[in-house]
């Protein structure tokens, strides 16, 4: 039997053919890895999503938990006030409610805290707790007295915003 000398034709062969094979190794195993890396991302978002919702949770965990502390320093506020003055604030908020009229009319569109103080002022009650006239403005919000229309400068609180509030009952 004789055998072949291999020729350089069959030499280019044989290294294409191989060349090839590994190539086709290499695309296997990018497959693969391409196939593993989507995956990887796949879980990735999963768990986004899963922290995405339990930080949901926790956030709106957080808003109520404001609400509460914010309803208890509002309460706190107010029992610190003496109770005269908070009677007679919240007489005063009622009379300019009662004094609000469509714009245009005799009397106020809206009214603000601002409006609130020099009446108070001059009259013969005081408190230590000034912030108090928060918590008797809130009652009238929540009572349905008054509604929130927006904000503006006050003038008496370098020019922090303030509720403007109106009268949310026809007074017909």
């Amino acid at each position: 039997m004789t055998t072949k000398k291999p020729t350089a034709q069959m030499s280019i062969f044989h290294e294409l053919e191989q060349a090839t094979a590994d190539a086709h190794q290499q695309l296997d195993k990018l497959a693969a890895a391409g196939h593993a890396q989507v995956e990887r991302v796949h879980r990735s978002a999963a768990r986004l999503h899963r922290d995405a919702a339990a930080a949901l949770g926790a956030q709106e965990a957080v808003e109520a938990l404001s609400v509460q502390l914010r309803e208890h320093a509002l309460a706190r506020v107010e029992s610190n006030a003496d109770t005269a003055w908070v009677e007679t604030a919240a007489e005063v908020v009622e009379q300019l409610r009662l004094r609000l009229l469509p714009a245009g009319g005799d009397g106020w569109a809206s009214f603000t805290s601002d409006d609130v103080w020099p009446i108070l002022d001059a009259l013969p009650v005081e408190t230590h707790e000034r912030r108090a006239l928060g918590p008797v403005i809130m009652r009238a919000k929540r009572a349905g007295l008054i509604r929130c229309t927006g904000h503006r400068p006050s003038v008496r609180r370098h020019a922090t915003m303030i509720p403007i509030w109106i009268n949310t009952e026809d007074p017909c």
